[in-house]
């Protein structure tokens, strides 16, 4: 038997024939998942006929229930602008306000804009700020152009711009502070990192907590990448710091948030104790 022929009948990896990967590509990558079905070397005919079927039925329910889903976000939208139409605002805002928060995908593209807008004017004219904000605030993250028509959302609007100029004004203050003071400013910057360490959620803490904490630490990564490396000023002093940084890491909190930031600590590390 020639090795072509003996590469053709080998069987397929295990990974390839386990019933819980294939029914999981089904869900997620059906073409992989039909194609593995069929490919299973010990099912016969039968079993991949329900198995195909099986899928298929679930798709069917998952397409039913997802258009089922943007009806539902239409016809609240229709029932919202007629509510609008009759003067009754504030239950129609009510109503644009829970897709936007709950169903922001389902909605149609072209009526973000329109549905954003009149909850921001309204918020904003009507004294409620914070939820103006919040708005304004998915909005931007969702890189949708606003027309705002009163001068309160468009006051807020602006507000919040303003904000975020200075905000990246400061950071970007801090870099070419950080990069031009030279005596182990690089060094300053790290120590503020391990410093960062000492806050380090408890397990129990609640997601946005070490949401928070995990993204305050990229952002002192990123700056701290951004500053000329110093480390031949002050070897010794690197060292310590790098190694008490290690020590955290490989230590009390090893394999928890770090996951998201191995690749650039290893780096840090690499960097500095290789000078």
């Amino acid at each position: 038997m020639t090795d072509e022929t003996q590469s053709d009948n080998a069987a397929p990896p295990a990974w390839m024939r386990n019933p819980k990967i294939i029914a999981a590509l089904v869900v997620f990558f059906v073409p992989l998942g039909l194609y593995l079905i069929w490919k299973h070397p010990e099912w016969n005919t039968k079993k991949k006929q329900i198995w195909t079927g099986v899928s298929v039925a679930l798709w069917a329910l998952i397409a039913n229930v997802y258009m089922q889903m943007e009806k539902d976000v239409l016809n609240t939208i229709v029932e919202a602008d007629q509510l609008w139409q009759q003067d009754e605002q504030e239950a129609a805002v009510d109503k644009y306000r829970k897709l936007l928060e709950s169903n922001f995908s389902f909605i149609p593209e072209d009526e973000h804009p329109r549905l954003l807008r009149r909850v921001i004017d309204f918020d904003a004219e009507n004294g409620n700020s914070d939820e103006a904000r919040k708005m304004i605030a998915l909005a931007k993250s969702r890189d949708v152009s606003l027309h705002l028509e009163t001068s309160q959302a468009k006051a807020l609007r602006d507000e919040m711009d303003e904000e975020e100029a200075k905000a990246q004004a400061s950071s970007d203050s801090e870099s070419s502070a950080g990069g031009s003071s030279g005596g182990g400013s690089k060094l300053a910057a790290l120590q503020r990192i391990v410093d960062k360490l000492e806050d380090f959620p408890d397990r129990l803490a609640g997601r946005t907590e070490r949401e928070k904490f995990t993204s305050d630490l990229e952002a002192m990564i990123k700056r701290f990448d951004e500053i000329p490396l110093d480390v031949d000023q002050s070897p010794d002093k690197a060292r310590a710091i790098v190694e008490l940084f290690a020590e955290k890491i490989e230590g009390r909190y090893s394999g928890y948030t770090f996951n998201l930031l191995d690749d650039s600590i290893g780096q840090i590390v690499s960097d500095l104790l290789n000078r």
